[in-house]
């Protein structure tokens, strides 16, 4: 394989700058738990699975109003577990644990609120934060990048106007991009629905969640030498 010859011209000056792209989000990712406890694992997983008997309902329920789940991401799990209390600083076996988790994706984003609700009112499940994202992440990512590129060319046309050179004598000989795709801005979430923070009240007014908006960073790392003649 050939090797590409390196190019051994001194930089003149390294400019860097972060770009930003921002969009709104188009998921959202339910998470919830179910724990039941009982003398025996048979016992435990039997009141796990009326608990999930209900849930079943309540996402066929939503399912119905227009709710539209990724199937793919529709992922569920059963774990048991024995169950011990420490008496007297000495652990004892008082039964088995059964743990129910549950998530799933779905694209239906005005019926955020109406799920989590739904969700958290039913008894027995811990009921997590939503997580809001992005399917499509490469198209943030490019406008990110050009945005990084726009304010590293103005960086190195200010020092060039301060130092008194002319831009045009200099281009680039390496680069460095490092993508963030930790979506930056953190969105505003409800956990509890009115009824169950409010121990029930009827009447209380709806809480909405938020999702915010999405956003991508990319830091570009520039380099500048002489222009060969």
């Amino acid at each position: 394989m050939a090797r590409m010859p390196t190019d051994t011209r001194n930089v003149v000056t390294n400019v860097s700058a972060q770009g930003t792209a921002s969009a709104d989000y188009d998921r959202a990712t339910f998470f919830l738990t179910a724990i039941r406890q009982a003398k025996t694992a048979p016992q435990a997983k039997a009141l796990v699975e009326q608990i999930v008997t209900k849930i079943s309902r309540v996402i066929t329920d939503l399912e119905s109003k227009g709710l539209k789940i990724d199937r793919g991401t529709f992922k569920s799990n059963y774990s048991s577990a024995p169950h011990y209390e420490y008496v007297k600083n000495k652990s004892k076996l008082a039964g088995y644990q059964t743990t129910y988790q549950l998530m799933f994706t779905s694209a239906t984003l005005d019926m955020v609120s109406d799920v989590q609700d739904a969700l958290t009112e039913l008894k027995d499940v811990t009921v997590q934060d939503v997580a809001f994202g992005i399917k499509d992440t490469e198209v943030l990512k490019h406008a990110a990048l050009e945005d990084a590129y726009k304010r590293v060319s103005s960086r190195f046309e200010a020092e060039c106007k301060v130092l008194d050179k002319d831009p045009d004598d200099y281009e680039i000989i390496s680069w460095n991009v490092h993508y963030n795709d930790g979506h930056g801005r953190v969105a505003k979430h409800v956990m509890n629905s009115s009824r169950a923070a409010l121990g029930g009240a009827q009447g209380a007014p709806e809480m909405e969640i938020e999702s915010g908006k999405a956003d991508i960073n990319v830091t570009l790392s520039v380099s500048y030498a002489l222009t060969l003649p």
